[in-house]
């Protein structure tokens, strides 16, 4: 059975025998097509409108900041409700403490890794993390 780059190289040079690879190179050589010296650039665009990218990009990243600070704090308080002498539970934890999750996970390996001890707060993050990185 032959491939089609077998049939070529019979083709070009001949028979079912060996071919040297000086002969090869050679007409490999002559078939390239020549580039010219000098490539034409393009023309820079220039935008009428102001670009507002950057702008609403540190913008979101503000909110974004922000909002973390705003569950830091809340779940810096649940915790702290829940030490002798705190408060009454009054305060719900706040959901988005689990978007850590995966920091938590990273957090859990190294502690595994190093210790050969499973975690007892929160394993699931790291069996995750370790499926996900198994994928």
């Amino acid at each position: 059975m032959g491939t089609q780059a077998q049939g070529e190289v019979q083709g070009r040079f001949g028979g079912g025998g060996y071919v040297e690879i000086e002969q090869i190179a050679a007409a490999r050589t002559t078939e390239l097509p020549v580039r010219p010296a000098v490539e034409v650039k393009k023309k820079p665009v220039r935008r009428d409108d102001h670009d507002r990218s950057q702008v609403m990009r540190r913008g979101f990243q503000a909110a974004f900041l922000l909002l973390n600070l705003y569950l830091g704090v809340i779940f810096y308080l649940w915790v702290r409700q829940f030490e002798p002498g705190g408060a009454a539970p009054s305060l719900q934890r706040p959901a988005g403490v689990e978007g850590w999750l995966p920091i938590a996970g990273l957090m859990n390996l190294r502690y595994f890794a190093l210790t050969h001890h499973v975690p007892t707060l929160h394993p699931a993050a790291m069996f995750l993390l370790i499926a996900f990185l198994a994928m």
